[in-house]
């Protein structure tokens, strides 16, 4: 709940992050393609499921909108390090949406 007050009151620049469900554990996400990109002004919609283990277990994040990019799967799956083996309880959901941005 704390994140995502923050998130509400200092969001990522080009985001918006917003639970879903009562208990905080469904999340959903917007990104706005980036600027000197093949997506920029693009509307992607993003979903995230936070498990009881977070932070010491990452959030799993994945793109509802269809997009092609060398890191995004089929079924819109991101592969990061930071989604997996390389997540540190030091990051937070905005600084995990900022990278997956860039």
């Amino acid at each position: 709940m704390q994140e995502e007050d923050q998130i509400k009151n200092e969001p990522p620049v080009g985001c918006h992050a917003e639970s879903v469900s009562e208990n905080y554990g469904t999340w959903k996400a917007t990104i706005l393609g980036p600027e000197g990109t093949p997506y920029e002004n693009g509307l992607f919609y993003l979903k995230m499921e936070i498990y009881e283990e977070y932070p010491f277990k990452p959030p799993k994040v994945w793109f509802t909108t269809k997009i092609y990019h060398v890191n995004v799967d089929s079924d819109g799956w991101i592969s990061l390090d930071i989604l997996n083996d390389g997540w540190s309880p030091a990051l937070k959901i905005s600084k995990s949406t900022t990278i997956i941005i860039q």
